[in-house]
């Protein structure tokens, strides 16, 4: 009987050791899984930060886009009004130059007229 205790407690010895040696593996795959997982974890953060800016820096372009786009807009339409208010100095300024030429004319022809009466006083 002593001789089956000493088998038993033999027995009993390796399957506690394997069980101690399962732990520890197990153990180590769980750390390593749990090292892997952060590191996929880490990745992602990494890629979906840049992905962020990416979008960030797109944003920041489409609105300084739509700002120049306003501006030249404005720009446009500012030139057109003083296009326009230019068309409308250069007719009054051509009306007044006919204003005068027509005056000048006028003085002109009294003048010769003038001329024409001193040089032929009538008696």
């Amino acid at each position: 009987m002593s001789k089956k205790i000493a088998q038993l407690t033999k027995v009993i010895f390796h399957l506690n050791s394997k069980v101690e040696d399962n732990q520890d593996d197990l153990e180590g795959l769980a750390s390593a899984y749990e090292t892997e997982i952060d590191l996929i974890l880490k990745d992602c953060a990494d890629k979906v930060g840049k992905f962020r800016d990416k979008l960030e820096a797109k944003k920041a372009v489409e609105k300084e886009q739509l700002a120049v786009n306003e501006l030249v807009k404005q720009h446009e339409a500012e030139k057109k009004a003083a296009l326009d208010e230019f068309g409308e100095f250069k007719k009054t300024a051509e009306r007044k130059i006919n204003a005068s030429k027509s005056q000048v004319d006028g003085m002109t022809q009294e003048m010769e007229k003038m001329k024409v009466e001193t040089k032929n006083p009538s008696p």
